[in-house]
């Protein structure tokens, strides 16, 4: 019954401190909580917790989290940023795409990171939209389908799972 935990995911932000993170561990262990969203700034200050968090699980390891669209860069300060999406699409290299993906989920898996909360799956349908823009592959809904499924064959293929987010309807507003 243990691994039903690993559908329920706490948040944890090393940013806030000591006893934020006592409460993190706090919940784990008394509610049997089996995966971790990770929002460190930066790589110091999550391998400080991904360890202790880890020994917080006493049934089954806890897997591990991370919104790394373009890479760990995204939630980390000072690391190496992969291209954005949309500049991705552009390229219109599917092999490559794939590929970089792949790095990626080497870059995550290095630390620990079971899931990148990637790729966007929206289609950049409206220009207007303050939030997707260059986090999509693109405007062609084909293509992007494309770029997608390229980026999942990559993420699966270094052992990361992917999560396809805000699909359908984020690329189609213009407020967030």
């Amino acid at each position: 019954m243990e691994w039903i935990g690993q559908f329920f995911m706490i948040a944890a932000y090393p940013h806030k401190g000591e006893e934020h993170m006592k409460e993190v561990q706090q919940t784990i262990k008394t509610n049997g909580v089996g995966s971790v969203i990770w929002f460190p700034k930066n790589k110091e200050s999550y391998l400080k917790y991904a360890d202790l968090l880890q020994k917080s699980s006493e049934a089954i390891p806890l897997l591990y989290g991370l919104d790394a669209e373009w890479g760990v860069s995204m939630r980390m300060e000072n690391e190496e940023r992969f291209p954005y999406a949309y500049s991705i699409g552009a390229a219109n290299d599917l092999k490559l795409s794939q590929k970089l993906a792949e790095m990626m989920a080497y870059e995550c898996a290095e630390l620990g990171i079971h899931f990148n909360f990637s790729p966007v799956a929206d289609v950049n349908s409206n220009p207007n939209n303050p939030v997707i823009g260059f986090r999509s592959f693109g405007e062609d809904k084909n293509a992007v389908a494309q770029q997608v499924s390229a980026f999942v064959k990559g993420l699966g293929s270094a052992g990361v799972y992917a999560s396809l987010k805000h699909f359908a309807g984020h690329g189609d507003t213009d407020i967030d």
